[in-house]
């Protein structure tokens, strides 16, 4: 093999001396516990210093080595593994041609309930009960906690929740939403403006199920041809809210078998049935229903024939009596 060309033809290389610097770990705290949260510590990070190894040049181009943590949401002691970021003096990342030894450190965080405040449920009262038929399921909350103070033996003493106003209830058929005020013990307060909360009390009907019997309805059947089934009856369990069965009708309910495209001769066929909507079928009773479609016979024909008959008459002439001579 020849070579005939390069490009390029010549390449300059430098030579850098390989250095190495150990520099401490700093944390950049990008999210602060909440307010009723602090740190009565500082941070701790293991190890504490990590090796930045590389070309002389790149290395004294770093700044700082930063392992970054978010303390949000946090509220008990942390210890999080975070990857260590090489910054320059204008707090851009080098990433690239830099090695760090180790690449991650442990970062360890002690969080604690400042005294005096606590972070509490909202535990909404009701009272009464919906109407016949109907129950409560859920109760939303909004907002579902709030942060309580004042002096921590007060604080320490409360019973971990914080009650409501009473929402009543009584004879609900559907979800009640109220704005209550919440109900603070003496020298308690609530941290910001939460002095009422948004209660909704989710109200649904009860279910229960009851059985219906409909005869089967025949649809689609084509032209010149008759069905029939031996089946007159079709059991249907329905299910649904009470008050939805209460008010049933014989016409709400509907046993279908379609017929469309069959052909002349015996056919297994699965029922639909047609119910309210707010209920179900949760069964029916045969499954499957016979049906035998046949041609519709063509009518016979009778043919009725008439005889006329004709007589005809000729009269014939009177004779002229004859009269004996006389003697």
């Amino acid at each position: 093999m020849t070579i005939v060309s390069r490009q390029p033809e010549d390449v300059s290389v430098v030579l850098e001396p390989f250095i190495e610097l150990e520099m401490q770990v700093l944390v950049n705290i990008t999210a602060q516990p909440s307010f009723s949260y602090h740190m009565p510590s500082p941070l701790v990070i293991t190890p504490m210093t990590v090796t930045v190894g590389g070309a002389q040049q790149l290395v004294e181009q770093v700044a700082s080595a930063v392992a970054q943590v978010s303390l949000a949401n946090v509220t008990a002691p942390v210890a999080v593994r975070r990857p260590v970021i090489l910054l320059d003096l204008q707090g851009g990342e080098i990433s690239n041609g830099l090695t760090v030894e180790p690449p991650t450190v442990v970062v360890s965080a002690t969080v604690e309930q400042r005294p005096g405040y606590r972070v509490l449920p909202v535990v909404p009262k009701r009272t009464g009960q919906p109407a016949p038929g109907y129950r409560y399921t859920s109760i939303d909350v909004e907002p579902s906690e709030v942060v309580v103070y004042g002096s921590p033996a007060t604080i320490d003493t409360l019973p971990g929740y914080v009650g409501t106003a009473e929402v009543p209830i009584e004879g609900a058929v559907g979800d009640v939403s109220e704005r209550v005020a919440l109900e603070l013990p003496e020298n308690v307060s609530v941290v910001g403006d939460t002095q009422s909360v948004l209660v909704r009390i989710h109200i649904t009907p009860l279910e229960d199920s009851i059985t219906v019997s409909r005869s089967p309805v025949f649809l689609g059947l084509g032209e010149g041809l008759t069905a029939t089934t031996n089946l007159k009856i079709v059991e249907i369990v329905l299910a649904g809210p009470v008050p939805r069965l209460n008010a049933l009708t014989p016409g709400d309910v509907r046993v279908v078998l379609n017929l469309v495209g069959l052909e002349p001769g015996l056919h297994s066929l699965e029922p639909e049935v047609i119910v309210p909507e707010g209920l179900r079928a949760e069964s029916v009773v045969p499954r499957t229903v016979p049906v035998e479609v046949r041609l519709i016979p063509s009518p016979t024909v009778t043919v009725t024939v008439t005889v006329t008959v004709t007589i005809t008459v000729t009269p014939r002439p009177l004779s002229t009596p004859v009269v004996p001579p006389r003697r």
